[in-house]
Parts: C-alpha cells; structure tokens; sequence
C-alpha cells in the first residue's frame, strides 16, 4: 500500500498543510514542524521571524536547529 506524506501548499495567501488521503487543513497564522514546534511558534507570536524563532527554539529542544529552512510567501498588491 503507497503511503501519501505530508506537505504544505500556499492558496490565495493562505497556508494548509495537506496529509494522508490529500485531507486538505488550514495552519495557524504562525506555524512550524518538528519536535521544537512549540517553542518557535511561542517566539513567532512574541515578533521573532521564522529563521530566529528556530534559532531559539534550538536552544530549548536537543533535536532542533540541524539545518534551518523557511518558507516565505511576498504578497502582490
């Protein structure tokens, strides 16, 4: 049986995350994966960008900060 991952998708501005069976879910305005998730969306809602809201999270999760990708969406007005 063919397993379906997991991934992101940007329409009309806004995120989802698309999982299993393509069920399609709207993420959170702040966002983020892995097991340090909680302390960089923590940073994200005090006013830290992405790739520092990581950096923090890093030093409060072990398993954190081994490589650092953000994903960043300019809006045309």
């Amino acid at each position: 049986k063919a397993r379906v991952g997991s991934g992101l998708i940007i329409e009309h501005g806004t995120v989802y995350r698309i999982e299993e069976h393509l069920q399609k879910f709207k993420m959170p305005r702040f966002t983020a994966a892995g097991t340090g998730r909680d302390y960089a969306i923590a940073a994200m809602h005090l006013g830290q960008n992405a790739h520092t809201a990581i950096t923090i999270a890093s030093i409060y999760d072990p398993c954190t900060g081994m490589g650092i990708d953000t994903l960043c969406e300019s809006v045309k007005e």
